[in-house]
């Protein structure tokens, strides 16, 4: 798994422009303390095209790495991310999936819940 993907080191220091250094600050060199860690990996989304996925702010870089490991084995187990998908369009979709095999009072009750209490207060976050 670990072969899959990279785990890199920036900062959000600033260049005389304005621009972030990220990666180029010539204070990662020297200070071992100076940015935090990231990930990097290419996973397929929804869509089935890939994307690339990165993940900041880790303390360390065995942290980043348990991420990034995480990421590649949720991949390989079929799961499939959208960062743009929210908890309303998430929980849409599991209703309709799970209509096949409820009764169908325990499908009523569902989607009351899902669409009077739970949408209404967290379906725009993002899952």
């Amino acid at each position: 798994m670990s072969g899959q993907g990279r785990v890199y080191r920036r900062c959000a220091c600033r260049d005389a422009a304005g621009r972030q250094l990220g990666q180029g600050c010539p204070q990662l060199k020297s200070d071992s303390r100076h940015g935090t860690w990231y990930l990097a990996v290419d996973l397929p989304s929804v869509g089935g095209k890939r994307k690339t996925h990165r993940r900041g702010g880790h303390a360390s870089k065995a942290e980043a790495r348990r991420e990034l490991d995480k990421l590649t084995a949720r991949t390989a187990a079929g799961v499939k991310t959208d960062d743009r998908e929210t908890v309303a369009v998430f929980l849409a979709r599991w209703l309709e999936a799970s209509e096949r095999h409820l009764k169908p009072s325990t499908m009523r009750t569902y989607t009351d819940h899902v669409y009077r209490l739970i949408v209404p207060e967290l379906g725009h976050l993002p899952l």
